[in-house]
């Protein structure tokens, strides 16, 4: 028998084990972001209706590969902003009527309505001259995890080079 090699076996035995912890520390760190992303955009107040916050999901692509996101088409402007452009109307008179709690547009008197219309163009105006402010949810998630994922993996697997 060769001299050390059955503290070489126990060490790769030791290093196997940590390769095969290594999609749970990942997982654990993923949905940490995840939860992570979901404060931020309650924290930061862009939370609405729940649609974006609820649609934030964990999934797995491969061994210690996962991901963190969302499928809603306007995360990207809430995370970033927009420059200036003409958004539609109907869709801001629909947030305006949602946020003031206004009732249905078919209920309304003609005075109401049009105090609605009138605060959505405003709105339409204020974001064709401004765009929209940023409101980054899924980047402070990200660099929160990123740096505590790295020490965990360092951590396992040089506990496992050195044998514990």
């Amino acid at each position: 028998m060769i001299k050390g090699m059955d503290e070489l076996l126990k060490r790769l035995g030791g290093i196997q084990k940590a390769m095969e912890d290594v999609d749970t520390i990942v997982a654990r760190h993923a949905f940490m972001a995840e939860r992570e992303a979901k404060r931020n955009l309650t924290k930061n107040r862009s939370v609405f209706t729940g649609t974006l916050r609820n649609s934030i999901t964990t999934r797995k692509l491969g061994w210690a590969m996962w991901v963190v996101g969302t499928s809603v088409k306007y995360a990207p402007f809430v995370e970033y902003g927009t420059r200036p452009h003409r958004p539609p109307l109907r869709p801001l008179v629909e947030y305006v009527r949602l946020k003031n709690r206004m009732g249905t547009v078919h209920s309304m008197s003609p005075r109401k309505k049009q105090r609605l219309f009138a605060m959505a163009r405003g709105l339409q105006r204020k974001i064709e001259r401004d765009g929209t402010e940023p409101h980054p949810f899924m980047r402070p998630a990200y660099e929160m995890v990123r740096f505590q994922l790295r020490d965990a993996l360092v951590d396992k697997l040089a506990g496992a080079l050195k044998g514990r």
